[in-house]
């Protein structure tokens, strides 16, 4: 297992650290995931699905299961509706269009996975106007047998 250096804290609450590479120098993005979720981020590891940030290895320590992923630069798209407060039609299409991209083949695994939180603070805009869906957290494999989260009392 590589070693790491941790560079910074990006986002407190979780808590979600940018580490680099001691070896490579590369930036990657160490995150707590839930262990029921293991085996979904080992599909996406495995399958390394594009748009979505590519995951490198797992560790598991006394405080919980750890992944080291890709970090990919650029601004959320809460940022970038925070700071325009208009987003283009001709960019909101495209953005629309590159998540369809995105969730198609995650829709098409057996069984699919449903990434359940969908969101502009979950999108990262690159510099090169490409759109990466992050946080697998709520994710699961789709099930016609569960039922799934009920939001304010009603399916």
């Amino acid at each position: 297992m590589s070693s790491y250096r941790e560079i910074d804290v990006l986002d407190e609450t979780k808590p979600i650290l940018l580490v680099q590479d001691t070896d490579t120098r590369k930036m990657y993005v160490k995150k707590p995931i839930p262990a029921h979720n293991r085996e979904l981020y080992n599909k996406l590891q495995v399958f390394s699905f594009s748009g979505i940030p590519q995951i490198h290895e797992f560790c598991e320590t006394e405080e919980g299961l750890f992944l080291y992923e890709d970090y990919i630069s650029g601004q959320t798209l809460q940022t970038v509706l925070d700071d325009s407060f208009n987003l283009p039609e001709d960019a909101a299409v495209d953005i629309i269009c590159q998540l369809c991209d995105i969730l198609s083949p995650l829709h098409r695994c057996d069984p699919p996975i449903i990434h359940r939180d969908i969101k502009p603070s979950n999108i990262i805009i690159t510099n090169y106007n490409k759109a990466v869906l992050l946080d697998f957290n709520a994710a699961k494999y789709y099930s016609e047998q569960e039922k799934d989260t009920m939001l304010l009392g009603t399916q």
